[in-house]
């Protein structure tokens, strides 16, 4: 578990009556009171308290508020059931509170000022990337992210996911994925009409429907060089389902096996994709070890694609009712 490891104590002693007066002492003593209890919204409003109180958090009264937040906030983040609560608190911090949170955590974590991200445990890592992200720095939040993602088993990314989610938007799960703009149609037959409805309900955070919007223009009776751009956005949303743990939809479902089979060249596609993944920003979340296995089961199918119909004696047999 991720604990901030600086005494209060001493800092607490080190104050005489000529540093502040005895009302400000009580003050902080009100306000800290509040970051002892299990309520997140106790600890935002410590950290408002402190900041209409006038407890700067570049000097000592702020900082032991912050830490202690900090600390409350990364015995959440520790428990999986607890992540939201966590979550909670980081996204309803001011911006200003969020950057000094970040600063706190970075100089706590490494006090001989040698900054190793790839070092700390999950719980801090997330806290981190939550802290830039309500300090709007977001690009950095997807970098610490990344980094974590590289260096760490596959249940990171659940964590990860759980952290751009409610850190950035439901959005961003693909959104920021996607390398190419997809125009909608509106034939039924166009099946750019399926790719935009499968964008759509992806960035809206329904991966299945995604899914099944995919399947439905995959198997459409037009000619497999119309379909191109499939395989790109079934990569993209195969690379999401395996990393939240979603992998019940690989080869499990006979409608997918039966697209697939009726039009490899979408697998193939979907192959090369995840071959030439790309790198910066959210991509880095999706490192090889997590991207190899759904690229190899695409290729799989590429190569030897099964049959598009029941067998029956090893013959292909459709029943006719």
């Amino acid at each position: 578990m991720e604990r901030i490891t600086m005494e209060h104590g001493p800092i607490l002693a080190a104050r005489s009556p000529a540093e502040g007066s005895v009302r400000r002492a009580d003050t902080l003593a009100a306000i800290l009171v509040q970051t002892q209890g299990d309520c997140p919204r106790d600890l935002v409003a410590a950290v408002e308290d402190a900041m209409a109180a006038g407890l700067a958090f570049d000097q000592t009264e702020g900082q032991i508020v912050l830490l202690e937040v900090l600390a409350r906030v990364l015995e959440m983040a520790d428990n999986r059931q607890g992540l939201g609560d966590a979550l909670d608190v980081l996204a309803a911090m001011p911006a200003e509170a969020a950057l000094a949170g970040f600063n706190t955590l970075v100089a706590s974590s490494f006090p001989d000022g040698n900054v190793d991200i790839a070092r700390l445990g999950d719980a801090a890592l997330l806290v981190m990337a939550g802290l830039l992200a309500s300090a709007g720095q977001i690009d950095d939040a997807l970098a610490v992210l990344g980094t974590g993602a590289k260096s760490r088993p596959v249940e990171f990314l659940a964590k990860a996911h759980s952290v751009r989610g409610h850190m950035f938007g439901r959005d961003a799960t693909t959104r920021a994925l996607w390398t190419a703009l997809s125009e909608g149609g509106t034939s039924p037959l166009d099946p750019r009409l399926y790719r935009h409805q499968a964008r759509r309900l992806a960035d809206a955070g329904d991966l299945a429907g995604a899914l099944d919007a995919l399947l439905t223009g995959a198997c459409l009776p037009i000619e497999a060089a119309d379909k191109d751009g499939f395989g790109d956005d079934f990569a993209v949303i195969a690379a999401v389902l395996h990393a939240i743990g979603h992998d019940d939809w690989l080869g499990q479902t006979a409608r997918l096996r039966f697209c697939l089979a009726a039009c490899p060249a979408i697998a193939a596609e979907a192959t090369a994709a995840l071959g030439n993944w790309p790198t910066g920003g959210a991509f880095d979340l999706y490192g090889p070890g997590l991207i190899a296995p759904v690229q190899q089961w695409f290729a799989a199918i590429a190569l030897a694609p099964p049959p598009a119909y029941p067998l029956r004696h090893g013959k292909p047999h459709v029943d006719v009712v």
